[in-house]
Parts: structure tokens; sequence; C-alpha cells
């Protein structure tokens, strides 16, 4: 039987020990406690990474929409357009910012994060005949032009241009109504300049 060489078996515990060392390090250190501080302190940075490509939200007109040049942002508002109601844009500055899209979507979570709302509807009462008791029976019925509670959302994109400051004001409006706006909302949009984002 041939004996091993030593040279080789030098070799093969270097080799062991490199690998011992690497693994211990990988882990943070000999301890499970140490281990356990560095996985927490990874997960932790990793979940407060905010995505650089995601479009920036508007969703409350009271405060102003930040971004940058080519950045993406969407105004987020309540919309009824089963019953024809949306929201109009009226003509934007768009030396500082430019519409890419409009869009409706059934977003429990944005309908929630959204502060405006646009239920203004009336209610009448109406007698419809007498009851048994005497008491006349009572219904109340929406006013068909009133908008009523959104069940959804609608998505207005934009992106930044140049470095500036505009507003953008939506109307929600029924298609076939009169044109009247029922309500206007104006954000304010800031497009910072490329050294400040």
């Amino acid at each position: 039987m041939a004996r091993p060489n030593r040279r080789a078996l030098l070799s093969l515990g270097l080799g062991l020990v490199l690998m011992v060392v690497a693994i211990t390090s990988a882990c943070g250190g000999s301890s499970g406690e140490d281990a356990t501080t560095t996985s927490t302190a990874m997960a932790t940075d990793s979940s407060t990474t905010v995505d650089p490509l995601a479009p920036v939200l508007g969703t409350d007109p009271t405060r102003s929409v930040v971004v940058g040049p080519g950045r993406r942002f969407e105004l987020v508002l309540p919309a009824d357009p089963t019953r024809g109601w949306h929201w109009e844009l009226e003509p934007v500055d768009t030396a500082v910012v430019v519409p890419l899209s409009s869009e409706f979507r059934d977003d429990r979570t944005l309908l929630a994060s959204t502060s405006t709302s646009t239920s203004t509807s009336t209610s009448t009462t109406t007698i419809i005949e007498p009851m048994a008791t005497g008491q006349p029976a009572t219904t109340t019925t929406l006013d068909p032009d009133a908008p009523e509670a959104a069940p959804l959302v609608q998505v207005t994109s934009f992106a930044g241009r140049t470095p500036g400051i505009t507003e953008i004001r939506l109307r929600y409006v029924r298609i076939g109504g009169s044109g009247d706006a029922t309500r206007t909302v104006t954000f304010t949009v800031v497009v910072l300049r490329p050294d400040q984002s």
C-alpha cells in the first residue's frame, strides 16, 4: 500500500482549516447569538429598501408630490366608473411634467390610502303607500346624477420632466353629464434638480 505524500496531507489540512474559517466568518462568528444578530440586521436592511423604479404615489392633495426628472409618479383618487364618474385632467404645464396614462384599478389598499371622498349623494323621501299600521312607508333613493362612494381608484400617471413646481388639477365629472365638476382636486408637484434627488 502506498504511503500518502506528506505535501498532499499538508495541503488537505490547510484546505480544511481555510474552509472552517470561511464558514465561521460567513455565520458572523462562532456563537449562535452573533449569527442571529447578523441575519436579523440583514433582514431589516433588505425590508426597508425602496425600489427606485417604483412610482411615487400621490394620494393626498394636501401634500406635495416630490420627484426627480424622469421619475414616474401616480395620482390616486377614488372613482366610480361603473356609473360614469371619472377624474378629468385639466391642461398641465408639460414643461415640468408629462402626462402618461390613466386607468381604473380595483385595489382596496390604494382605495383606503386615498384621502379624498367623492360621496356627495343626496337622498329623498317618497311616500309609496300606507302600511297596515296607518303609517306611510318611506324609501330612500340616490340622486342618479350624484356620485356615490367610489368602489375603485383612478390612477393617473405622469413623469417629472424638468426641475420646477407645478399644479395638476383634476375634475370629478360624469360621462354624458352636464360637464360641471362636482369636485376639483389640485396636487402640487415639485420636480427636483438632479443633484437634489
